[in-house]
């Protein structure tokens, strides 16, 4: 069964046109990949390339230096392994072989002024993008255009995800597990 992820124009959105096409995919699929929402692909690009050097250049010093002391606030730099989306869905003990830079509307940590600069900028642009998307949707399902959206505590985050060693994969970490387990 092919799975086929819906595109929708914030534009379009905007202006009321597919707001029944939009209404149907967030009941029933959940899922959208949005266009035309005023980013520029140089944006994108730009944002991805400071936080891209970071993980690929800095030392393990600069690294230590943006990791937050609050392991709940994610904020900063979370180096390979350091979370785990299986531990948090109950779905394994394996960690995630990825790092990930996270920043929100406060307590931010950033490894140097012009990455501070990009990341501010970029941060503000999507937040935008994503209260109106979020407008959008509340129109979509039958909300008025002056519903409040509440205040939440927005996170970017940009993960990378290096190449898993043969160890590392998830079917192996499954085994062990489950030999872990059945020992005891």
């Amino acid at each position: 069964m092919e799975f086929h992820v819906p595109v929708f124009s914030l534009k379009e959105l905007q202006a009321g046109v597919g707001r029944a096409a939009f209404e149907e995919c967030l009941v029933r699929k959940g899922i959208f990949y949005l266009k035309d929402h005023g980013i520029p692909e140089k944006e994108h690009e730009q944002a991805r390339g400071v936080v891209m050097d970071f993980f690929l250049h800095a030392s393990e010093e600069e690294k230590a230096a943006v990791v937050t002391g609050i392991p709940v606030l994610r904020r900063g730099y979370s180096k390979l392994e350091a979370e785990s989306v299986a531990q948090v869905t109950n779905n394994g003990n394996y960690t995630d072989y990825s790092m990930c830079y996270s920043m929100g509307i406060s307590n931010n940590l950033f490894p140097s002024t012009r990455f501070q600069q990009v990341w501010e900028k970029y941060f503000e642009r999507m937040h935008e993008v994503a209260k109106e998307t979020a407008r959008q949707a509340l129109l979509a399902v039958g909300f008025s255009a002056e519903a409040e959206l509440e205040a939440c505590d927005p996170v970017l985050r940009c993960r990378l995800y290096p190449e898993v060693p043969a160890e590392r994969c998830a079917e192996k970490e499954d085994r062990k597990s489950t030999r872990l387990n059945s020992s005891h």
